[in-house]
């Protein structure tokens, strides 16, 4: 037999690299998780939960890629709401207002939806979030429940 150098690392590399496929489920480990959110109109509690999703994955070094969406995209936001998310620094014009797709649905690996989905999307982690309170009637009650369920999200993506 010969003497090939570093034969046992790239043996070992294998068997990692063949674990961690494994463990994921066969997506490459090092590819950032995909999440779109969904509400109806797609300018308010999607882009907030997009936004507050960027925030808290940045503050705790965990990559994500993050879309929000609407299944019937219109303004939806008070003026009330609009003047607290300025406040609050929530910038949910960040990106342009989107109606979901199916080809949303492909590239997602997690859709949460804050209002019922108009079509189906087979063999997607689905997050119903529809008991999340009006933002345009309860702003604080929203954001909190939204933050809590957003670090419970990224508690499962560590």
């Amino acid at each position: 037999m010969r003497n090939v150098p570093n034969a046992g690392l790239s043996r070992r590399t294998a068997i990692l690299a063949a674990a961690a496929f494994v463990a994921t489920g066969g997506k490459n480990p090092k590819e950032s998780p995909k999440i779109v959110f969904v509400c109806l109109h797609g300018t308010v509690k999607s882009p907030i939960a997009r936004e507050i999703m960027r925030s808290r994955a940045e503050s705790r070094g965990i990559a994500v890629r993050v879309r929000s969406r609407g299944i019937d995209p219109e303004e939806g936001a008070s003026p009330e709401v609009a003047t607290a998310l300025i406040r609050d620094h929530i910038v949910v014009r960040r990106d342009r207002l989107q109606r979901l797709t199916a080809a949303d649905g492909e590239w997602a690996d997690t859709i949460v939806f804050f209002d019922p989905l108009p079509f189906k999307f087979a063999g997607k982690d689905l997050r119903d979030w529809t008991a999340t309170p009006s933002v345009n009637q309860h702003y604080a009650d929203a954001l909190a429940s939204i933050r809590t369920r957003i670090d419970a999200l990224l508690d499962e993506l560590v």
